[in-house]
């Protein structure tokens, strides 16, 4: 999840119990509470430096694991935000924690790449084409929506606390397949491009290409500057 420039100017942390690592030798990454399930981080940075594109990292000044309130307030696991990822050290597995440090890296390249993501509008009409036909199913099965729903692309939180609370991310699953690569893709164009970023460099890349074109290429050209979209 991303933070808007300027929602926080810092999320506080303890100085407590703290573990320091080096991603690419460049990149410091604190914990500063224990993980949970006997996570071992030097596990999850070394598949980070092998199946990431360092480049990728850009944007990242640092990341810190912990416990902080704002994760704990809105109900998530991980923000960027002013060139940092916050991520909490409460996790399943190191396949989480792993999958939620991906996750921020995708929002970390939205404002530098703005341009070449958003620029031409034709990943925002994939997103909204795809919107549109879950709203329509959604309709169709009896759920009450707003019409002024159908052509935003932004965040809205009542949407999102609709499809959470009200219609359930199991039951949103079986409305988005083959429609978009997770549930949470459908929330908003910054989290369907970053679910997309996810899925391309850690799960099937030709599942996103085949029900994703648009997102597919503009992942791809993250990935490999050098690739033509």
């Amino acid at each position: 999840m991303d933070l808007e420039p300027g929602a926080v100017k810092y999320i506080s942390y303890s100085n407590s119990n703290k573990n320091e690592f080096m991603l690419f030798n460049k990149v410091p990454v604190l914990i500063t509470d224990p993980l949970t399930n006997n996570i071992q981080f030097q596990n999850v940075i070394n598949r980070l430096e092998k199946n990431i594109p360092e480049h990728l990292f850009y944007e990242i000044d640092t990341i810190i694991i912990g416990q902080f309130s704002e994760l704990i307030q809105r109900d998530v696991k991980s923000v960027y935000t002013d060139g940092a990822i916050y991520a909490t050290n409460e996790q399943k597995s190191e396949d989480d924690l792993y999958d939620d440090i991906v996750h921020e890296i995708a929002h970390s390249l939205e404002k530098p790449y703005g341009l070449e993501l958003y620029g031409d509008d034709k990943l925002e009409l994939e997103y909204l084409g795809k919107r549109q036909r879950l709203l329509d199913i959604l309709r169709s099965r009896g759920y009450t929506i707003g019409y002024d729903l159908d052509r935003v692309p932004d965040y809205v939180q009542e949407f999102d606390e609709f499809l959470y609370f009200d219609l359930g991310f199991d039951n949103l699953r079986s409305f988005t397949r083959g429609l978009f690569v997770t549930p949470y893709s459908a929330t908003s164009l910054s989290e369907y491009f970053s679910e997309g970023f996810e899925h391309y460099l850690l799960h099937d890349p030709t599942y996103l290409q085949k029900i994703s074109p648009v997102l597919y290429d503009k992942v791809k050209y993250l990935a490999d500057p050098e690739t033509e979209e």
